[in-house]
């Protein structure tokens, strides 16, 4: 049964093997990505759509996520990779950033 999936953060790293392991499957896969560039290259590499956008954007995200719904019906899985990575030493983070 072919699976309606939508990825966010879905261009490159884990996103992208998401991407790709759904799309395999034969899988209707749709993501989204802040790089235009590499979002492009991931669609061209697995015949998946890609939306580019910032998930912070909420009218973009509301937009993208309306178009998909409109061509594709419901979504059966939903994957929000999405996230920026922050390197630092462990013992410098400060947690309080995170507990709001």
């Amino acid at each position: 049964m072919k699976r309606r999936v939508f990825v966010t953060g879905g261009a490159h790293g884990i996103g992208k093997g998401i991407v790709k392991a759904f799309a395999r499957q034969g899988d209707e896969v749709v993501f989204c990505d802040l790089d235009p560039v590499l979002g492009a290259q991931t669609a061209a590499g697995t015949g998946a759509r890609f939306c580019q956008l910032d998930v912070t954007d909420a009218v973009s995200l509301e937009r993208c996520m309306r178009e998909l719904f409109e061509t594709c019906g419901d979504i059966d899985i939903l994957v929000n990779n999405a996230g920026i990575s922050m390197r630092a030493m462990f013992k410098d983070l400060d947690l309080s950033v995170i507990r709001s």
